[in-house]
């Protein structure tokens, strides 16, 4: 499909070198989501059932990425800016809401083709394989439903239109942007905020959540961490990595060659961004190796659960036989969720008691007010 006026927009703010930083940034994150959208619209009809949720979910642009990256790093900064820019609060969470719409149903795709997949490899009855088969097609006519109900997509005669695309734009030009000097400043505070409530919801300054519970426990901690990843990679060229080439011996355990070696750490220089926040490398990559454990345990236990709840709702199993076949189904290879709140405590009493990885990232942040 030919690129459209939306795109002219954001390519015109990417690389003019001129306007707004903080609307420089949404609009590099914009274009990377834009190639996506335009997958979507691929002969796009009304009438389509599935077809522009199938191609936005399936849709990878050329290094490879999906839309739902694009989409955690739009999140990311409207949850950023609402807090930064307050008298443009209200613009702020309505983007948050729009880009995390979107985001959720491409999980929720996701979290139905990873469980059917799973359970037909574990030898699963057809009928539970079935069950996650059907929530997949029917996440998929959601995702095309919100395409257009929100105006992510509209039929324009013959074209396709992005209407939410042109007000978030036209939104971005009527935001009141603070200077650069007091973004960066404003920036800062919201990060080290961020890390206090890791360390509240951790138990390190309050009671903590109860890992007993998964989704509002393990899966609510995990949110809370994977955000602090995320925020710096989507300021992009503002952050930068520090002492990449001198990682503390003592945090050794969290830098294995698939944290160190990974793209979830890596922030490329942009030069309008002229001063950098600088991050200590061998704590953000603690931050990426916990995010990592977590999400393991977590998709581990998701799965015992996912199995249960559709042995029950199929009628194939029901009560003590249903968490008996599971259990048979995982043997070894399964965590289930009574396994997992030790684990979780291990974990997180090591990161904030033992290595004290977010106050020692929060240190280094308040050095650099000016």
């Amino acid at each position: 499909m030919e690129k459209t006026q939306s795109w002219g927009r954001i390519e015109t703010w990417t690389r003019s070198g001129e306007g707004p930083i903080g609307r420089y940034r949404f609009a590099t994150r914009l274009r990377m989501l834009m190639p996506h959208l335009l997958a979507a619209a691929e002969q796009f009809s009304e009438n389509e059932l599935e077809g522009p949720g199938f191609r936005l979910y399936t849709s990878r642009d050329e290094q490879g990425r999906d839309a739902r990256g694009a989409l955690f790093h739009l999140q990311a900064l409207s949850r950023i800016y609402r807090k930064t820019q307050k008298k443009d609060r209200e613009t702020f969470e309505v983007f948050r809401h729009l880009f995390k719409e979107l985001e959720d149903a491409l999980g929720r795709i996701n979290y139905h083709e990873e469980m059917g997949a799973a359970a037909r490899q574990l030898g699963a009855p057809e009928a539970v394989v079935g069950y996650f088969v059907g929530g997949y097609h029917a996440e998929l006519q959601n995702l095309t439903r919100r395409l257009r109900d929100s105006g992510w997509l509209a039929g324009e005669g013959a074209e396709v239109g992005f209407p939410a695309l042109e007000e978030i734009l036209d939104d971005l030009d009527r935001v009141r942007w603070r200077k650069d000097r007091k973004d960066r400043r404003r920036i800062v505070s919201f990060l080290v905020a961020a890390l206090d409530k890791v360390l509240e919801k951790g138990g390190a300054t309050g009671t903590g959540l109860d890992f007993d519970d998964l989704e509002h426990g393990v899966h609510e901690f995990r949110r809370t961490v994977r955000w602090v990843s995320i925020y710096p990679q989507a300021l992009g060229g503002l952050c930068r990595l520090v002492r990449e080439d001198r990682l503390d011996s003592d945090l050794a355990v969290y830098h294995p060659p698939r944290v160190v070696e990974s793209g979830f750490c890596r922030y490329p220089r942009d030069d309008r961004e002229t001063e950098s926040i600088e991050l200590e490398a061998s704590l953000l990559f603690a931050f990426t190796y916990l995010i990592g454990a977590l999400g393991d345990l977590k998709d581990r236990g998701q799965l015992a659960e996912a199995l249960e709840h559709a042995f029950e709702r199929t009628g194939v199993a029901t009560g003590e036989e249903c968490q008996a076949r599971v259990a048979d189904l995982l043997g070894t290879e399964g965590v289930l969720p009574a396994e997992i709140p030790s684990r979780v405590r291990t974990l997180v009493e090591a990161f904030i008691g033992e290595h004290q990885i977010p106050q020692r990232l929060k240190a280094g942040l308040e050095s650099q007010f000016d």
